[in-house]
């Protein structure tokens, strides 16, 4: 049996575009030109304001999309072409190999059925266990993942938990049958800053521990800079810019990025009003000629209405610019 190469990506999109046609002449292009890689053990960080196509994205890679939705591109995961998967192979690899941690655990987990038995399904299912052992396997991820007495959360139903504990929940779902990649949707999502740090802090610990690489959805830059290697930054559905997160947050190439960086309230050194961006974000049905952010964009040069491609900067550096910011602005 040949080993992974963990010098290579363990997950690679290369020109990932997923559309929908719903009576229409043409596909509606819901996500564009998408492309990035992520290593084993590498957090990478997709960032971007509702709408741009993060949520899409994550599903598109673990085959959780509508029938009605259209992939084409390239998917790699181990080497192994995801798009060429069939339905049943790809939902195997999704209870196995990739964990989803979803935004919402109260619409996640199901209202009717305990939460021993949502966890034991999939472990009996993948990991062919007995019902007492999966009980016993799922009692130990709820330990791991901080939530003592187990045995008491397994016999309660979603309502009866707190935010932060059906989050555990969810993350304790991702982690049962021992993936080499998680996919954590807004993890934070409707939680207290204290619990939100705390989820955060335990994703940290499991992924270092567990060598997990991990797509973190989110936007909120401080999570982002605390939390990831690289990111990603979407915007109408498109990746605009990427690379190590501390060299994009620093030094943003793509206009886009250096906005909304800007309006993050952990970068402002002293009391003011957060610079917004100006505008608004354009329906997919509508969108601008050329580049996407041209029409809010206060570096927008004649050359925007062309059709943009991604710049190669080196050093991990990309964005889909032609006039990126310390180059020529």
């Amino acid at each position: 049996m040949s080993t992974l190469d963990i010098t290579a990506p363990l997950l690679e999109l290369n020109s990932v575009t997923v559309a929908v046609n719903r009576q229409r002449t043409t596909p509606l292009e819901l996500v564009s030109d998408v492309s990035f890689s992520v290593t084993q053990g590498e957090c990478l960080a997709v960032v971007g304001e509702s709408g741009s196509g993060k949520s899409i994205t994550a599903m598109a890679i673990a085959g959780l999309l509508e029938p009605s939705m259209q992939v084409t591109g390239s998917i790699t995961y181990k080497s192994q072409e995801l798009t060429e998967l069939n339905p049943d192979q790809r939902r195997a690899l999704a209870g196995t190999e990739i964990g989803f941690i979803f935004q919402d655990a109260m619409s996640a987990l199901h209202p009717l059925i305990s939460i021993k038995d949502q966890m034991i399904r999939p472990i009996r299912l993948h990991q062919g266990l007995s019902r007492k052992d999966a009980e016993q396997k799922a009692a130990e991820l709820l330990e791991k993942v901080g939530i003592p007495p187990a045995r008491n959360v397994l016999n309660s139903y979603v309502h009866q938990l707190s935010g932060g504990l059906r989050q555990r929940v969810m993350i304790a779902m991702a982690l049962s049958n021992k993936p080499s990649l998680v996919i954590a949707d807004e993890p934070t999502t409707a939680l207290d800053a204290a619990v939100q740090g705390q989820i955060m802090e335990l994703l940290g610990e499991l992924r270092r521990s567990e060598n997990l690489a991990m797509i973190l959805i989110s936007h909120d830059i401080s999570v982002v800079a605390r939390h990831s290697d690289t990111m990603a930054v979407m915007y109408a559905g498109q990746v605009v810019e990427t690379g190590p997160t501390q060299g994009v947050i620093n030094d943003a190439r793509h206009p886009y990025t250096h906005a909304l960086i800007n309006a993050s309230p952990e970068r402002a050194h002293a009391p003011r009003r957060l610079p917004t961006i100006p505008g608004q974000v354009p329906t997919l049905d509508q969108l601008p000629p050329g580049c996407r952010f041209q029409p809010r964009c206060s570096f927008a040069i004649p050359d925007s209405i062309a059709p943009q491609g991604m710049t190669d900067f080196g050093g991990g550096r990309r964005a889909r610019c032609c006039n990126p910011l310390g180059i020529s602005a």
